[in-house]
């Protein structure tokens, strides 16, 4: 038994060190997502109104996004409604990449506004999740367009995952009806 010990330890060190919370994360499975007509800009990035560069959004012709430049993800326009999920990877959770959503609107091809944040296994672990799973902020994020170099959306790590390719491929033969939640 004694020489399992440092084997399991092993094994559980390393199971523990990559587990990414998928379940939220089901914007990809949508068929719509990926053939969406785009009423916003996607050839630049959007800067929140305040000045502070650090929250940014860049929009994808292929229904990628990417959040703070670190997060990769997905968005869904409906009317003027949109819906951002991406993964927030935190280094020192059991799960290291969790799914965070935005809400917000669309107020012109220049202009969004993010009114929402929800996540599942936020509640009482991050900032402004206390005893609850969303955050409504006060006053909605206002990003405005700027034509600049962006980040390549090849370099979005899930695009190359067995679970996103099997259930992309899944998507495209199933026309679902759409996420009801939306």
């Amino acid at each position: 038994m004694k020489k399992y010990f440092p084997l399991f330890g092993l094994l559980l060190l390393l199971s523990t060190s990559c587990f990414t919370s998928r379940k939220n994360f089901t914007l990809y499975t949508k068929s719509e997502v990926h053939n969406m007509a785009l009423p916003i800009k996607t050839n630049g990035i959007y800067y929140i109104n305040d000045g502070n560069k650090h929250y940014n959004v860049s929009f994808y012709a292929n229904g990628l996004c990417n959040y703070y430049e670190l997060y990769w993800g997905l968005f869904f326009i409906k009317n003027d409604s949109l819906m951002i999920q991406y993964f927030y990877v935190d280094q020192e959770s059991f799960y290291k990449r969790i799914v965070i959503e935005l809400f917000g609107t669309i107020i012109n091809d220049t202009s969004i506004s993010i009114y929402k944040e929800k996540c599942s296994r936020c509640k009482n672990v991050y900032f402004g999740y206390e005893n609850k799973t969303a955050i409504v902020y006060d006053e909605p994020r206002v990003y405005t367009f700027q034509e600049q170099i962006k980040l390549d959306s090849a370099n979005a790590w899930f695009l190359n995952k067995k679970w996103y390719k099997k259930n992309l491929r899944r998507s495209a033969t199933n026309c679902t009806e759409g996420d009801k939640r939306f």
